[in-house]
């Protein structure tokens, strides 16, 4: 690949070897990261450029996020930047006095941790007309910067650019492999000739506050975005929490679509964990009991930590419900109790053999359907 390099106060540029004529796309990235994986992020460069996006490769030891932007706009200005992905350590907005412009993102700014109350939002890099004043720099984590939204800012959100970002996860491998591996991944699915036009989205229990009216435009956006997956032979799937009790099992079958390419989650999670709903509706008046009770021993788990708190949390359950504290009974109960997806016998013992101290086993009794229709898929491939 033909690529020329220019350093430009700390900043490196590795440019395109394709010249930029109506758009460019950039990869963002800190010295460390483009040093350990530096033949694959050029090679996503490559390709890129090969099917008609000059791509440039910006680079440094980035000290602030203001640093940052300063190179986005000059691209935006320039080179028709139309998105970017930042990959590794850049650094991170953290703002404040900003909630009104979140999906459903609500907590007191003044009573909690600033880490825990402030938004983290690359909306600082990607909408120019934003306006934002400096806080302070995390004392612990160093790539934190606060701001608050400034009240000369506009108070809504109208993205210049596209962006994302690419950025290892706590789960014992080596950041810079996990990287690595990441973007051999991508160059090799963009080699494969196959068309963007399988598509799956599932927004969970909570996103959109839950707004049917918020939810339904989504369809409207993957079209505009992506209309192969709406074409006579693509196929685009929405499914919301609610659609039925327990939605695991559609969502696992979703995924495991041999001919999926891309599928979105609007729903809470962890970096190595997904979920996808909160409690399954109940109908029947012991049912409602045990979702009570288990609602209020999680709550007393969150809370047991903090006495105030938790003292509250039983006053609040006296004087407004009339429940005692049976009704949070075996909250600090340490035992491990295993639930979910254990459905067979051989499940159940392997985690009694690992440590739990019981099983739940819950839709492969309750729910005979599953049973059936285990069957009934089996028979039919008698038939293929």
């Amino acid at each position: 690949m033909l690529c020329s390099i220019l350093s430009l106060r700390a900043q490196t540029f590795v440019k395109p070897a394709v010249k930029v004529k109506d758009t460019s796309f950039a990869v963002i990235t800190d010295k460390g990261t483009f040093q350990a994986c530096e033949a694959e992020l050029k090679a996503y460069q490559e390709i890129l450029g090969m099917e008609g996006l000059p791509t440039f490769i910006v680079y440094n030891e980035w000290n602030k996020p203001e640093d940052v932007k300063k190179v986005i706009v000059k691209l935006y200005k320039k080179d028709k930047l139309e998105g970017v992905v930042f990959v590794g350590d850049i650094p991170i907005p953290m703002l404040r006095k900003a909630q009104h412009m979140t999906s459903a993102f609500k907590m007191d700014e003044k009573n909690n941790d600033w880490r825990d109350s402030s938004v983290p939002s690359d909306r600082f890099y990607d909408d120019f007309d934003l306006q934002f004043d400096f806080l302070k720099q995390d004392s612990v984590e160093n790539n934190f910067f606060y701001y608050n939204l400034a009240i000369k800012s506009p108070q809504q959100i109208r993205c210049d650019i596209y962006s994302a970002r690419v950025k290892a996860v706590d789960n014992g491998e080596e950041p810079h492999a996990q990287i690595s591996r990441y973007f051999k991944k991508v160059v090799a699915e963009h080699q494969i000739n196959n068309k963007l036009d399988q598509f799956f989205s599932y927004t969970g229990d909570g996103s959109y506050s839950n707004s049917l009216t918020a939810w339904t435009p989504e369809t409207f956006t993957i079209r505009e975005q992506m209309p192969g997956v709406f074409d006579k032979e693509g196929r685009a799937r929405f499914i919301r929490y609610n659609f039925s009790d327990y939605p695991k099992d559609d969502v696992i079958n979703m995924l495991k679509r041999t001919d999926l390419d891309l599928s979105i989650f609007h729903e809470h999670g962890m970096p190595e964990r997904q979920y996808l709903s909160g409690s399954p509706a109940t109908n029947r008046w012991n049912a409602h009991v045990d979702a009570m009770k288990y609602y209020y021993r999680g709550l007393a788990r969150r809370k047991q930590n903090n006495k105030k708190s938790f003292d509250e949390m039983l006053d609040m359950m006296k004087n407004t419900y009339g429940l005692d504290t049976t009704w949070i009974a075996g909250y600090d109960d340490h035992k491990v109790i295993a639930e979910g997806n254990i459905n067979t016998p051989e499940k159940a013992r392997h985690v009694i053999e690992l440590g739990a101290y019981s099983v739940v086993v819950g839709s492969i009794i309750t729910r005979p359907q599953l049973i059936t229709k285990s069957f009934v898929e089996e028979m039919k491939k008698l038939e293929a």
